[in-house]
C-alpha cells in the first residue's frame, strides 16, 4: 500500500512538472465542461458540495479517490487540495492502474 502511494505521488509529481493538471475545484471543473480531464483525484473529506458537483460533471471520466485532501496537497507540494484533473491520458492511464490495479472497465 504504501509503494503504491508513493508510486502515485511520484506520478503527480511528474504530471505537474509536465503541466498536465488542473489544480483546484474551479480549474478542474472548467476542464471537465471543456471535456480536457481524462481523470479527476478527488479527496474523500472534501465537502459533499465538492463531491456531487465534481462526480455529476465528471461523466466518463475516472474519479480516483483520495485519502485526503492533505495528501493531495503533500503530492502537489503545497497546500491542502481537494480536486486535482489529470488532462494527460497516459498520465491518467497509469494513475487508474496504480491506485485501481487496472485500467478495465474505466473509460480513458
Amino acid at each position: 500500500m504504501v509503494d503504491k502511494m508513493k508510486r502515485a505521488k511520484n506520478l503527480v509529481g511528474l504530471a505537474r512538472r509536465a503541466g498536465t493538471l488542473s489544480i483546484g475545484l474551479r480549474a478542474t471543473m472548467k476542464s471537465l465542461n471543456k471535456k480536457r480531464c481524462k481523470a479527476v483525484l478527488l479527496s474523500n473529506d472534501a465537502s459533499p458540495r465538492t463531491l456531487k458537483n465534481v462526480i455529476r460533471c465528471a461523466e466518463g471520466v475516472a474519479v480516483l479517490p483520495v485519502e485526503d485532501m492533505q495528501l493531495l496537497g503533500a503530492w502537489l507540494g503545497g497546500s491542502p487540495t481537494a480536486v486535482v484533473g489529470i488532462l494527460d491520458k497516459n498520465f491518467a492511464s497509469a494513475l487508474v492502474e496504480i491506485l485501481h490495479g487496472s485500467t478495465k472497465g474505466n473509460t480513458l
